[in-house]
């Protein structure tokens, strides 16, 4: 496990490994890009899992976190035509449900560090995001 701002090199080594598992090529399907997204959610999830001590996070890879999860969102589901979501996602709308979950979660992690610091509500939210992640992921 490492600490402080690693967190971000970590999530940036979970993300390029996720990415060479895919095909490669300048030309994606909807299917190479949904994988993509997926895989960047499973970084996530792993960096929250296992990767990194909770208590090492810093503002800054929070922030990332949450921000890449709102990409997903935004670019890869709400911007992706509804026909190809029903093709390659299982449930879409319980994904969609889970990952703003897992927004927020992060949000209100972020917001007690920046309050009161690490505190036992501040774990619980990263734990409580970690949950969402994994209920997309299994949905996904």
């Amino acid at each position: 496990m490492q600490s402080g701002d690693s967190s971000l090199q970590i999530y940036s080594d979970l993300l390029a490994q996720k990415q060479a598992e895919l095909p490669t090529g300048t030309l994606r399907s909807p299917e190479q890009f949904l994988a993509a997204l997926r895989n960047r959610l499973e970084a996530i999830e792993d960096l929250l899992a296992v990767k990194v001590r909770l208590r090492d996070l810093t503002e800054k890879s929070i922030s990332r976190l949450e921000s890449d999860i709102r990409t997903i969102i935004i670019a890869g589901i709400r911007n992706t035509p509804t026909k190809v979501i029903q093709q390659y996602i299982e449930a879409s709308e319980a994904v969609m449900i889970n990952l703003f979950g897992a927004s927020d979660e992060l949000n209100k992690a972020l917001e007690e560090l920046e309050k009161r610091g690490k505190t036992d509500k501040y774990f619980k939210h990263l734990r409580a995001c970690q949950t969402y992640l994994k209920k997309a992921l299994d949905k996904w």
